[in-house]
């Protein structure tokens, strides 16, 4: 087997050196936050150890109301909480309280699945199905 290409000692080196001016650097944002006014969203699959402060922390959801609310609503307890596999997304506020969330699951094979939705109301929250 033969060799097409030139000797690679053979090539010839030059070296270029020119000064270049620095872009500005773009303004820096917390990451996680959302920009003001608008909501931001997170998703997590649900584990069989998952309590509602476990599922809340990793959603970086600080808000002790959904919380509560989670430990002491039976549909939630039963459907989402120590489930594994729910799909979850949250809405949030900048300050990092519930907007909303939604429960997605499939109990069969046939492509169907269930929702729950917690949404926040003026006191307190409620659930969907």
């Amino acid at each position: 087997m033969a060799n097409l290409a030139p000797d690679a000692s053979d090539i010839p080196v030059r070296t270029v050196v020119e000064t270049v001016q620095a872009l500005p650097a773009p303004p820096t944002r917390r990451i996680g936050y959302a920009c003001s006014g608008r909501a931001l969203y997170r998703s997590v699959i649900t584990r069989s150890t998952d309590t509602a402060d476990s599922l809340l922390q990793r959603l970086g959801i600080f808000d002790p109301a959904a919380s509560a609310f989670l430990r002491s609503n039976r549909e939630v307890q039963q459907q989402m909480l120590g489930r594994s596999g729910r799909s979850i997304t949250a809405e949030v506020r900048r300050d990092q309280t519930l907007v909303g969330l939604t429960a997605r699951w499939s109990p069969y094979d046939d492509g169907m699945f269930k929702r729950l939705s917690i949404e926040k109301t003026a006191d307190s929250f409620r659930v969907a199905t």
